[in-house]
């Protein structure tokens, strides 16, 4: 997740989709928070291995643009949503004071590109 506020700021981050929609979790302060209602970037990639006959690394990747927003809203679903992405196996009960501490942002999809890098 990248974003520009006093200075620009990247940070590796989780994400889950839930119907078309990307989200990402994190805790009630640090410096993502200075992102929400301003432009954001998010970088999805995945390593696809080196081709040592092209000598290159193959990878596909996109990047989403769109504005960061804070959702309020359906948060213990969210987070029912992201322990399936993470931890499929091992899905537990959200306690109440878990989605107190949590806060959970959107990446609009105002404009996405796409790149996908194989011999």
């Amino acid at each position: 997740l990248t974003i520009s506020n006093d200075i620009p700021y990247s940070v590796p981050i989780n994400h889950f989709v839930v119907n078309n929609h990307i989200y990402l979790h994190c805790g009630k302060t640090g410096y993502k928070l200075r992102g929400v209602n301003k432009q954001a970037c998010l970088l999805i990639y995945e390593d696809l291995g080196v081709n040592e006959m092209a000598s290159t690394q193959n990878h596909r990747s996109i990047h989403v643009y769109g504005t960061l927003k804070e959702v309020t809203e359906n948060k213990k679903e969210l987070l029912i949503a992201l322990m399936k992405r993470l931890t499929p196996h091992n899905i537990k009960e959200v306690p109440p004071q878990a989605v107190m501490n949590v806060n959970i942002l959107e990446v609009s999809l105002e404009h996405v590109i796409g790149k996908l890098h194989f011999y």
